[in-house]
């Protein structure tokens, strides 16, 4: 059996694990990373042009809120009925009991 330095196997690993059609620069003093793909498939660059900008991303926000201040809107006006409603029935009981 041959004899391999610690270097060899870290650089035969290293081999071993890259992906064909990636680059890669590092440099870990500077806390530079670049990684550069030029054979991504064609589903992951249109997923890249699929991504909202920051100004779609806050109209997306805008019309749920609104959504919810509708449904909002709309559980006050239906507490408000009922309201009316009991409101009724009291001033109905109390005109049967002479109570004023």
């Amino acid at each position: 059996m041959q004899k391999r330095s610690f270097s060899d196997v870290k650089s035969e690993e290293a081999q071993s694990h890259k992906k064909p059609g990636l680059a890669s620069s590092m440099t870990y003093g500077q806390h530079d990373f670049s990684w550069t793909s030029p054979s991504l498939p064609s589903t992951e660059k249109k997923d890249l042009l699929r991504r909202k900008s920051p100004l779609e991303c806050k109209e997306g926000m805008l019309k749920s809120m609104l959504k919810r201040v509708d449904t909002l809107q709309n559980l006050l006006d239906q507490l408000k009925a009922v309201s009316q409603q009991q409101q009724l029935q009291i001033n109905t009981l109390k005109k049967s009991l002479n109570i004023e």
